[in-house]
């Protein structure tokens, strides 16, 4: 068994005083109000900063990617990396102490082992199955060219996890974890809190539409399957995260996962040719 891993609270941070006093209560909550809040804000401006620099960047993309397949896409997590980097290390945190350390590389592999097979078993069943079955390929909103074909799957089996994953078990989640210190159990499970909320930030984030050149206004328009299937995502991912004190194997679980789903959609497509 691993020893759990505590991300993000340090407990200099929160020495004020018997922890029962009135004082320390308010202070604590005051800390956790302001670390949720920043949590909220982080989530809405660093996409929005990784977009508006993908979108800086599409001229120069066009020639590798001219149907704007995968590259703005690669741009933009890869912005919203180095800014993940960039907070981390303005919080005073060591990056290894806040998640790129190895970690305990026993627990990540008994994880990934049960997780990516359950993965490879359900999105065969939702994403390649019922189009191979009535003989009709899915649609894409883009050409099944190889350039496209090569492109996207790259992106998801390398890179889609490098920079949702430093932002939302990474910088996140070590902010959630010094604001709110309890445990959820439902049944023989048990997750923390703030591996839950960072999984609700990170399923509701991709639902965020910007309207225009600034962060606000933004409306929510989700496709709640994907918003459903980013919750479980980021509880599995958050859950490894705590447990190995890695974002290796979040990275590497949210690659697979991605990358499983666009090859079995391909595989329909493939199919239906």
């Amino acid at each position: 068994m691993s020893e759990y891993v505590d991300v993000g609270r340090h407990g200099a941070a929160w020495n004020w005083g018997p922890p029962d006093s009135a004082l320390s209560r308010l202070r604590t909550c005051a800390i956790s109000a302001t670390l949720g809040a920043a949590a909220l804000a982080i989530v809405l401006a660093v996409p929005w900063v990784a977009m508006n620099s993908a979108i800086a960047a599409r001229p120069a993309l066009v020639s590798l990617d001219p149907d704007d397949t995968f590259g703005y896409i690669t741009v933009h997590h890869a912005v919203m990396a180095v800014l993940a980097i960039g907070l981390m290390l303005l919080a005073g945190q060591p990056l290894l102490d806040r998640g790129l350390a190895p970690g305990s590389r026993r627990t990540a592999v008994r994880a990934l082992a049960v997780f990516v097979p359950v993965v490879a078993v359900l999105a065969f069943a939702f994403d390649a199955l019922p189009f191979i079955v009535a003989g009709t390929a899915p649609a894409l909103p883009y050409a099944v060219t190889p350039v496209n074909v090569i492109g996207t799957l790259a992106f998801q089996w390398l890179f889609v996890g490098v920079g949702e994953e430093m932002l939302f078990r990474g910088l996140l989640l070590g902010m959630l974890a010094r604001a709110v210190d309890r445990q959820i159990r439902a049944g023989r499970l048990e997750v923390s809190a703030a591996v839950v909320l960072s999984a609700v930030l990170f399923a509701l984030a991709h639902g965020v539409v910007y309207q225009g050149a600034f962060m606000l206004p933004f409306r929510f328009d989700p496709n709640w399957s994907q918003v459903a299937w980013a919750f479980v995502l980021g509880i599995f991912c958050g859950s490894l995260r705590q447990r190995t004190g890695s974002l290796l194997g979040p990275i590497i679980g949210h690659n697979v996962a991605n990358g499983l789903v666009l090859s079995m959609t391909y595989l329909a497509v493939a199919v239906a040719r």
